[in-house]
């Protein structure tokens, strides 16, 4: 049986999906092959190694551990899984992606699926299904975006960083006290350092806090409608606020490197990043 994880976009969190493999599978060494595209994460992939080996004493299979570097892993995984040679029997992805745009991904045998759906918490349920299927399950129990500052440079402005804005209006007043323009009236520090390259998923991640602000979403409820929703008011009205940063405040800029190179040279004052980027 081929194992899958899927990250679950909707509610930012990772899951595990099921893929069978031909017959002939079980002729051959007792191994299984996990792909995790979370390069950035070498300490979280240990993990696996760790709990791999331990599955091995217990059941007698092998658990190889493989960094897909992310850049690109979408095709490489693509290739895989369409060809059927080399696929792993594990993956980390996105449900909606590998098991609803894709078919690549077996449905959990209904034990596996009762153990998860009776000790998850009820808020984490849906992650790991697909159109009430589960496939998979949660690795991350809710990555969600949160602001990232630099106490040092919101003292330098006269801020507090322990009372951070909470509007964005405030917000916004902030990051202009926190952005030094040039003789040219470039920024060479801005107050907030947005995603503008890279992954989509991950473009849109950094954007989705502002989107919500102003009361879009990207979907409608049942995952099933983006018309009314992507293009509503209210995404126009954040969209145009978010462009406002760069063209029109000028505390941010796409000269810059991505925002956690800019914050970590402190060429930033803030961020969004996923929860885990604390550690």
């Amino acid at each position: 049986m081929r194992f899958g994880i899927v990250r679950a976009v909707a509610v930012g969190a990772a899951t595990l999906v099921l893929a069978l493999t031909p017959p002939t599978a079980w002729t051959q060494p007792k191994k299984l092959v996990f792909w995790t595209h979370w390069e950035q994460n070498p300490e979280f992939n240990k993990f696996y190694e760790t709990r791999g080996k331990d599955f091995a004493q217990k059941s007698g299979y092998e658990v190889q551990v493989v960094t897909v570097p992310y850049q690109g892993y979408e095709a490489k995984y693509l290739a895989a899984l369409v060809g059927k040679s080399g696929a792993p029997d594990i993956f980390m992805g996105m449900t909606h992606h590998w098991c609803g745009q894709y078919d690549f991904c077996d449905r959990m045998p209904a034990d596996l699926a009762k153990t998860w759906d009776d000790s998850l918490p009820k808020y984490m349920l849906a992650v790991g299904k697909w159109k009430g299927v589960r496939y998979g399950t949660p690795i991350e129990h809710g990555n969600f975006q949160q602001m990232y500052v630099n106490t040092e440079t919101f003292k330098k402005a006269g801020l507090d960083p322990d009372k951070p804005p909470k509007t964005l209006d405030d917000w916004l007043a902030a990051m202009k006290k926190l952005t030094v323009l040039d003789a040219k009236g470039e920024p060479t520090q801005v107050g907030f350092a947005l995603r503008h390259k890279g992954h989509p998923v991950g473009i849109a991640d950094k954007f989705l806090p502002f989107a919500h602000a102003y009361g879009a979403r990207m979907l409608s409820p049942d995952l099933e409608r983006a018309t009314g929703f992507a293009n509503s008011p209210e995404m126009v009205a954040a969209l145009q606020f978010y462009a406002d940063l760069v063209q029109k405040h000028k505390v941010a800029s796409l000269v810059f490197p991505t925002p956690e190179d800019a914050f970590g040279q402190k060429r930033a004052a803030t961020i969004f990043r996923e929860s885990w980027y604390f550690g």
